[in-house]
């Protein structure tokens, strides 16, 4: 993972992507309006875009957030067609979740596959 300053210094060089950066200041808000002003034919694009530093998706970081909103992040980001990607560590977002935060993604990424989990997705 990067430092702050990196990838403070990554942003302002424009090699990080919009909606990274909007979950990494844990802004859900911004996230959502992202997702509504893509459209759907690019969400699958957009959401699972890997900065060029790490590697990292927007689910990667969603979980290194682990915060009340990393949830609510998590929840936008699989309705949104969010898959499961290896950075170039070869780490997965699973990796670097907290126990809720796993708990939610899981959950979710359930729903991706068509089926539904409510136990999980109404306790967080």
């Amino acid at each position: 993972m990067t430092t702050e300053f990196e990838f403070f210094d990554n942003a302002v060089r424009g090699k990080v992507f919009p909606l990274h950066y909007a979950i990494r200041v844990d802004a859900p808000e911004v996230v959502e309006f992202f997702l509504q002003i893509i459209g759907y034919n690019d969400y699958y694009t957009i959401v699972n875009q890997q900065d060029s530093l790490t590697g990292d998706t927007a689910l990667h970081y969603a979980t290194y957030l682990d915060s009340t909103n990393s949830i609510t992040i998590i929840q936008q980001l699989c309705g949104s067609e969010a898959k499961i990607l290896k950075n170039k560590e070869g780490k997965t977002p699973f990796d670097y979740a907290s126990a809720a935060t796993r708990r939610a993604l899981e959950c979710n990424m359930e729903g991706v596959r068509g089926s539904k989990c409510p136990k999980c997705c109404v306790i967080l």
